[in-house]
């Protein structure tokens, strides 16, 4: 097993080489051999020219991607990420989770990530486990989770990348004769024109609220919320064709019910 921490946990009173260089030595490898292998690490982690600078003369990419070479020195079978992009800006976290995406791809290393962003768990994950209380208690497919989450804790998690909750203001500025509707498509149907199709098959008119496709593993996801408006029987007749079609839709507030 290879580790890499948040906060990198490198001996800042060693170049870069010698701090890939400290794994292997501790493993009983010899000069020869760390001198062969650490400058393979260093290019696999884009680090070649930095091999004589000092982690104070990295940035903080830098210096995961030398902590990322350190726990690649002795060919693990599983890396594991404790929380590795957290300490990290938006585009630094960006580059080591494609770095870890090709590692993956190229070495046929499995990496587990511990963390708390499920921005990671969507960019690169293939399987993800939620815990609480140090009990998992649900796990699957990052696909699955993402369009499915059935424990309270996961949808609180999946709505800080998928945030569908409408503010009040546009509750309260809604037409009152309408029905609002929250309708999810999954895989290649989120990229054909559904809800254009039965807008034009019925006598309604639809005003798209909030919608985006987010793209897991290359499979899109779309979450659209809309206001559809007209006679009750084509509301009624537009609701059933899209349940046909899409893979969910929740009526969030009918003007035909007691809630609206």
């Amino acid at each position: 097993i290879g580790m890499i921490f948040q906060h990198f946990n490198l001996n800042s009173s060693r170049t870069v080489f010698q701090n890939v260089a400290f794994a292997l030595k501790a493993a009983g490898k010899s000069k020869a051999e760390i001198q062969k292998r650490v400058p393979e690490l260093l290019k696999l982690v884009g680090l070649s020219d930095k091999a004589d600078q000092y982690p104070s003369q990295l940035s903080g990419g830098q210096k995961q991607r030398v902590g990322i070479a350190r726990a690649l020195a002795n060919d693990p079978h599983v890396l594991l990420c404790d929380e590795a992009t957290s300490a990290l800006d938006p585009k630094t976290t960006k580059s080591i989770l494609n770095l870890l995406k090709e590692i993956n791809e190229t070495l046929g290393l499995t990496i587990v990530l511990i963390t708390h962003e499920m921005e990671v768990i969507k960019e690169i994950c293939h399987r993800v486990a939620v815990m609480k209380d140090g009990e998992v208690i649900e796990v699957g497919h990052v696909y699955d989770i993402f369009a499915n989450p059935k424990q309270a804790l996961t949808k609180e998690f999946i709505d800080t990348v998928l945030d569908f909750e409408l503010p009040q203001q546009i509750l309260r500025n809604r037409n009152p004769q309408g029905v609002l509707v929250k309708i999810q498509f999954k895989g290649q149907i989120a990229e054909e024109s559904i809800v254009s199709d039965v807008l034009q098959s019925c006598d309604i008119r639809g005003n798209i609220i909030h919608g985006k496709i987010e793209y897991i593993q290359n499979v899109p996801l779309g979450i659209f919320i809309m206001e559809i408006t007209g006679q009750p029987a084509e509301i009624e007749k537009a609701l059933q064709l899209l349940r046909e079609r899409t893979s969910e839709l929740e009526v969030i507030t009918n003007v035909f019910n007691k809630d609206s």
